[in-house]
């Protein structure tokens, strides 16, 4: 276990190998090998959108954009 709540429920949601999956995709976009759009493309849509839901009310910044994404993502 390592500590952290939201890394352990996304593992318990969708297991080990997804999380593990999805890191190393993470780790192209970063190393500039993929884009943005890419990455999220390749992660499932629902929880995602989710995600972007969320941050969206705590991130004001951001808010429209993460909305919009969440939306998209919904359809």
């Amino acid at each position: 276990h390592n500590g952290n709540g939201f890394v352990s429920r996304i593992t318990a949601t969708v297991g080990e190998a997804a999380v593990m999956k999805g890191v190393e995709h993470a780790k192209r976009w970063w190393g500039g090998g993929s884009t943005p759009s890419a990455f999220l493309a390749s992660q499932p849509a629902r929880p995602v959108a989710a995600i972007a839901r969320a941050a969206g009310n705590i991130i004001d910044t951001r808010r429209d954009r993460l909305f919009a994404l969440a939306e998209r993502l919904e359809r």
